[in-house]
């Protein structure tokens, strides 16, 4: 995604050397390469850089982390990129994780509005993946699991 790009879904921007306490809403999203200490929320995207990190709460429409993220997670869709060190409770409708993340926590994957029960996996969970990124398919998760 270009700069340009990026800029205009997060028109707020915590940089590297910023510390932030406290209860962040935002309109149109956020990037976090500083840190931020308490609640996130909005219906935009929230971008977790690679010097970023988190200690809190996030709502969000899309959550992208790169950086260090700690405490729990309500988004649309949430992903997590090579380097993300994420220890939460993810609530989320889409989940992606690449190669190189590491995650621990507890994970609930459903389809919104669709009446079925969350895929669960059982906390704690940790995942370091060695191979491509790893999407996970709603119905089938919830399938598999013997839910719905």
């Amino acid at each position: 995604m270009s700069e340009q790009a990026l800029s205009s879904e997060c028109a707020t921007v915590i940089g590297n050397d910023v510390t932030i306490k406290g209860e962040l809403t935002v309109e149109r999203g956020i990037r976090v390469d500083g840190t931020v200490e308490g609640q996130i929320r909005t219906q935009g995207r929230v971008m977790l850089g690679a010097t970023g990190k988190i200690s809190g709460d996030v709502e969000a429409g899309l959550l992208v982390i790169e950086g260090q993220f700690d405490g729990q997670i309500d988004a649309v869709r949430t992903e997590l990129a090579s380097g993300a060190h994420v220890q939460a409770e993810l609530r989320t409708q889409e989940l992606s994780i690449e190669e190189g993340a590491f995650f621990e926590g507890q994970v609930r994957v459903a389809p919104k509005g669709t009446g079925r029960k969350a895929f669960e996996m059982p906390a704690p969970v940790a995942a370091r993946l060695s191979s491509r990124p790893v999407e996970v398919p709603i119905a089938e998760a919830v399938g598999s699991n013997g839910n719905g």
